[in-house]
């Protein structure tokens, strides 16, 4: 129903999305996927109205627009998919290092800018840092992602892969800051143009 992916991708699992009206109308529905799995772990809106979806892929051909990259990197790579208020798409890309990455949370502000949290298990240089406090990964089981994507889609503008906590968990916004939340104590990070807290809950 008004589908930009109009069939089953491949694999055992694709992401679906659908917007209904208050009154219960179905507005689009769309598979989302390639040609194995594809896991969905969150979705957010801004206030035009433009869905943000985050999660991890296993797929060679996940769908591409305009996207970060659109070449599988490792056995599971970060997602990012834009779909505006109309079921049209507007970006979709992966990235990612030479293992298991997935994103698990998601926050866009009002200028479009998409930010997203994850987790990294992928090897020292794969994963691609851009601005951020280590190029390496620093051990232990996993890595915490954050990311910042342009409004386009096209451009990583901040990336990390810190080992500060074996897990983030969920993203959310303040007035005018990010706040990230993970089961661990973690430094502060100060950029131009956000700041970043990971408090232990």
């Amino acid at each position: 129903h008004n589908a930009w992916q109009t069939s089953f991708g491949g694999g055992r699992k694709d992401v679906w999305i659908a917007k209904i009206s208050h009154s219960g109308e179905l507005k689009f529905l769309t598979f989302l996927g390639g040609d194995h799995d594809d896991l969905p772990y969150d979705l957010s809106m801004d206030p035009a109205g433009n869905a943000y979806i985050a999660g991890g892929t296993s797929s060679t051909n996940f769908p591409y627009l305009n996207g970060p990259d659109s070449e599988p990197h490792g056995s599971l790579d970060c997602f990012v998919t834009k779909i505006n208020n109309n079921g049209v798409p507007v970006y979709s890309g992966t990235f990612g290092g030479t293992e298991f990455d997935s994103l698990r949370g998601n926050y866009a502000d009002a200028l479009g800018n998409h930010y997203v949290i994850g987790r990294s298990f992928s090897d020292n240089g794969s994963f691609p840092v851009v601005g951020g406090p280590s190029l390496t990964h620093s051990g232990g089981l996993s890595d915490v992602i954050v990311a910042k994507i342009s409004p386009d889609g096209s451009t990583l503008m901040f990336s990390v892969s810190s080992a500060a906590s074996e897990l983030i968990t969920a993203v959310t916004s303040l007035p005018t800051k990010m706040a990230l939340f993970t089961p661990a104590d973690g430094p502060i990070l100060t950029k131009p143009v956000f700041q970043l807290w990971w408090v232990q809950i």
